[in-house]
């Protein structure tokens, strides 16, 4: 049923996740490099639920697949578990010339322990297009260091709205260092109301009083 239209494949995709039978295995990773997005993500769901003995050392070759598709799907899955011996792979597809490939990487890096990481991350907020350096935004959500949060408040200041919006957000989640008055300055003024409205609710669960007094 895996051959049939996409409806029929993610249904069967969320079949086998619940199944977690090994013997789908193979049959799963072909599907990663599908078409259609939403098979490909159903594909990448059932075989995290699997966790294959194999997956690891299979996740990693295919991380410099040929295919754009395969390699963004393979850093989904290996960013999911952390395979360690995926990292130096992962951080080459943070420069790939594939931006959904890049995106991916940086979106994933946190749940890895490197410290190159949080160097990658830093860079790409610098140099990378708009939609990747959202997710250097977006990532650096998750990871816990003064410099983190240094490099969110910087973001506040960029040229796309989507990238003040998303280091407003990743501001929320971090508890110590945030430029409180940068966030109310945001909330006051930018021109862009996501962004405004995220840095809201930044200092909304932060609980401030600089947040009360915007509101």
């Amino acid at each position: 049923l895996l051959d049939q239209d996409g409806p029929t494949a993610i249904a069967v995709c969320g079949a086998l996740s619940h199944i977690g039978d090994a013997e789908a295995f193979e049959r799963l990773l072909t599907l990663i490099g599908d078409a259609d997005p939403a098979v490909r993500q159903a594909a990448i769901g059932a075989l995290n639920s699997i966790g294959h003995p194999d997956m690891p050392a299979r996740v990693t070759t295919l991380l410099t697949d040929e295919s754009p598709l395969i390699r963004e799907s393979a850093v989904r899955i290996a960013g999911y578990f952390g395979y360690g011996a995926a990292l130096p792979r992962v951080v080459a597809c943070a420069s790939d010339p594939v931006e959904a490939v890049r995106v991916a990487a940086l979106e994933h890096l946190p749940f890895f322990e490197g410290e190159e990481c949080l160097a990658v991350l830093a860079a790409a907020l610098r140099s990378e297009t708009p939609r990747a350096r959202a997710a250097a935004a977006r990532a650096l959500a998750r990871v816990e260091s003064v410099e983190a949060v240094s490099l969110l408040t910087a973001a506040l200041d960029d040229d796309d709205q989507w990238v003040r919006y998303f280091a407003a957000r990743a501001l929320g989640e971090h508890r110590d260092s945030v430029d409180l008055p940068r966030l109310t300055a945001l909330a006051e003024s930018d021109p862009a109301v996501p962004v405004r409205i995220a840095a809201l609710d930044a200092l909304g669960v932060r609980g401030s009083q600089i947040g009360t007094a915007t509101v």
